[in-house]
């Protein structure tokens, strides 16, 4: 995130703008600078390299627009609400952290402060959020949506599908079964225990995931290191690229040489039946087991 972001919403944090004058400002800065080159390395790789990451500034200003565009209740302090019967929920947060579990009650439980708004509709909980944290225990099951400018995300023990974007923050997971997409600008993805299908994208940051079980998974990042840590009885196809880093093995043989070259290795392990794909610009990736 620029210097005249970090401004913007610093201003916004201590009350001298509102929430919808940094939403104009934040996206005319946005215009400006999506007229120029990104500062980040574009690999030579022919894969559409990142295209499910979206250049930093409209990603900002789409998440501080959406915190903002249905209004803004007062500064509410510590609040605690409930929410039964929902089984989604969307957060857009500036300036805040996001942290939610998964229990197995059938309602939301949702601790928030600082300018922020709900909004239920049907099966659906929406929250928006600005300069205040949100802690929130979520059915097992529930669907999450989840997107914040300068704060960081952590979720656990959740078993559904789930979306998660960032800019300026870090990801925790921990204890995760189900379908993930993540995409971060300038923020680490770290997460172990982990079960399912994982699409993992970053533009700045290192990505360290440790599996209990998966058969399929993407993991990009253009500036940064990859890790990753298998299961015991791992039946994959590992396709692994490094435009200017190493690639480290840190598993035991046998497994097969599919094909290698200069900054590539593909390789299969067990019985192949899923793939897992790494790629970085400018890291290193380490595969390695239990």
């Amino acid at each position: 995130m620029t210097e005249e972001r970090a401004r913007i919403l610093k201003m916004l944090e201590d009350g001298k703008i509102k929430a919808e004058e940094a939403a104009r400002l934040i996206e005319a800065l946005s215009k400006d600078e999506s007229r120029k080159e990104l500062l980040f390395h574009i690999p030579k790789f022919g894969r559409g390299f990142h295209k499910g990451c979206g250049p930093c500034p409209d990603v900002v200003s789409r998440t501080v627009k959406r915190a903002v565009e249905t209004g803004i209740d007062e500064r509410m302090g510590e609040m605690e609400r409930k929410f039964p019967g929902k089984n989604e929920v969307a957060i857009d947060a500036v300036s805040s952290d996001i942290e939610v579990t998964g229990w197995e009650k059938d309602e939301i439980i949702v601790e928030s402060s600082g300018f922020g708004k709900t909004n239920e509709e049907a099966e659906r909980l929406e929250i928006k959020t600005i300069s205040g944290d949100v802690k929130m225990n979520v059915p097992v099951n529930a669907r999450l949506v989840l997107s914040t400018v300068s704060g960081d995300i952590e979720v656990e023990k959740i078993k559904s599908e789930f979306e998660i974007r960032t800019v300026s923050g870090d990801v925790q997971l921990e204890d995760i079964e189900g379908v993930a997409s993540i995409n971060t600008i300038s923020g680490d993805v770290e997460g172990k225990d982990l079960t399912g299908n994982f699409n993992v994208k970053s533009k700045s940051g290192d990505i360290d995931l440790s599996f209990r079980a998966s058969d399929q998974g993407e993991f990009e990042t253009a500036s940064g290191d990859i890790a990753i840590t298998l299961p015991k009885e791992a039946n994959l196809i590992l396709e692994l690229e490094s435009e200017d880093g190493d690639i480290d093995l840190d598993i035991p043989e046998p497994y097969e040489k599919i094909e290698e070259r200069e900054g590539y290795m593909k390789i299969g392990l067990g019985d192949k039946k899923g793939k897992f794909f790494c790629q970085t610009a400018s890291g290193d990736i380490e595969i390695r087991k239990e």
